[in-house]
């Protein structure tokens, strides 16, 4: 996610505008990457924060239906792909998450 937007950033620093081709690229990498951990997590929900999911509706269904083409067939349909509701907090929430969870089950003494 943070190599998403630090390639479309470096592209808006070296001309005034990016062309879509440039932006289209970006997004099919970073659809690759959620195929792939699809492919190794198993799992039926991917949730985006950060910037990704700060990005238009067009462009974050763009993501959506790359991920669709690329994605291992096991997984096909099999799963959804969300705007974190936290954006750029969900760091934060998570580690606090997580420390609640470690001190309800003793796991950290």
């Amino acid at each position: 996610m943070y190599v998403l937007e630090k390639n479309i950033e470096a592209r808006l620093r070296q001309s005034d505008y990016i062309p879509i081709n440039s932006i289209l690229y970006e997004l099919a990498e970073f659809s690759f990457s959620i195929a792939n951990f699809l492919a190794i997590a198993s799992t039926d929900t991917v949730c985006i924060g950060g910037g990704v999911a700060k990005l238009s509706d067009i462009l974050f269904e763009r993501i959506k239906e790359y991920t669709e083409e690329l994605v291992f067939i096991a997984n096909k349909y099999n799963y959804k792909i969300v705007r974190s509701y936290f954006i750029d907090e969900a760091v934060l929430v998570g580690a606090i998450l997580l420390a609640a969870d470690n001190i309800m089950d003793d796991s950290i003494f």
